[in-house]
């Protein structure tokens, strides 16, 4: 464990774009001044450090869930020490279709309090009762309104509103004792699940181009289909490690002629809950739990390094850490 006392010494003489790599590679908040970054890092080693924990004692799943009404979308992974993660639930479904008794296709759900109260009610029992028990249930924030528009439109509330729904239903179902087991839930910033991949990506001559594009999201679907593919292959290191269901689906999935998948067809269900058949829910909430196994390891890394190998020069001694942490070409 990195006490905050250690952290603060270590930080405290680094240049401050030296600790907005720490924080990328840490998962922290990116601050403004250097003062904030060095409290956003040391809060950021709490949460992992509480994390390491749970899983060195063999129970650590985390959920990532991507809070759409009408394309939903959660991965879970159970998080091992010494092992790839493992892939153990990833399901992608419209909301209304699944919960709403007697919903048609084409319907919306009235925006009112007792719709959406019943259906983040319905939703947070769902998770609840999903047939692994989680510890983290990671909430991506929602954006606030439409990039393209100044004021906030009816999706982008109905996204915010189930957000805040689902965050407030399951902490209250901790609180009640009505949860399996105890649980901690974050509101996550996607922009650091951004940060993270595109960081991965940028040396790597087959994702530059994607990246340049304006929100990165085709970067990101094929980042995905390249894990799961090459996940396959026991000796890949960087993967998750896949069931024999996952393989089969994979292996049934996979074009052929480019190695490519469509995300959503390796999801099994009916063509009325799956919402839009499009890949960016599935390969954000997959990303979005994937990092935090990668933001541990790089916290891990650090204490080692910290631990056991003298900084003379702080500078120098982080930027090499930097460098040896940061994740290799994958393919």
């Amino acid at each position: 464990m990195m006490n905050a006392e250690v952290a603060e010494r270590v930080l405290r003489p680094l240049k401050s774009t030296t600790l907005k790599h720490v924080s990328v590679l840490l998962g922290a908040r990116i601050e403004a001044t250097k003062s904030a970054r060095i409290s956003s890092i040391i809060s950021q080693c709490a949460v992992l450090d509480r994390l390491r924990c749970r899983r060195d004692a063999g129970d650590l799943v985390v959920t990532a869930i991507d809070a759409g009404v009408s394309n939903f979308a959660y991965c879970s992974l159970q998080l091992r020490k010494d092992r790839k993660p493992l892939l153990v639930g990833w399901e992608k479904f419209q909301l209304e279709s699944k919960f709403v008794d007697g919903h048609m296709d084409g319907d919306k759900l009235a925006l009112n309090p007792e719709n959406f109260s019943r259906l983040a009610t319905k939703l947070s029992q769902y998770l609840l009762a999903l047939p692994y028990a989680t510890q983290l249930y990671a909430i991506e924030r929602q954006r606030a309104r439409s990039m393209s528009s100044k004021f906030v439109l009816e999706p982008v509330l109905r996204s915010n509103i189930l957000e805040y729904l689902l965050f407030s239903t399951l902490a209250n179902a901790k609180e009640t004792g009505r949860g399996t087991k105890d649980y901690e839930i974050i509101s996550s910033d996607p922009q650091r699940m951004v940060n993270y991949w595109v960081t991965v990506g940028s040396s790597n001559t087959k994702y530059q181009e994607l990246i340049l594009d304006k929100n990165s999201k085709k970067y990101r679907i094929a980042l995905v289909s390249d894990i799961l593919c090459n996940s396959v292959h026991d000796d890949w290191d960087f993967g998750v490690e896949l069931t024999s269901i996952w393989r089969r689906r994979i292996a049934k999935a996979q074009n052929k002629k480019t190695s490519d998948l469509k995300l959503y067809t390796l999801i099994e269900n009916s063509d009325t809950n799956l919402g839009t058949k499009k890949d960016d829910d599935l390969a954000d909430s997959f990303l979005h739990a994937l990092m935090w196994s990668k933001w541990l390891n790089n916290y891990e890394t650090l204490v080692y390094e910290i631990d056991n190998k003298p900084f003379n020069d702080f500078e120098t001694g982080v930027l090499e850490l930097i460098k040896n942490i940061q994740i290799p070409k994958i393919l």
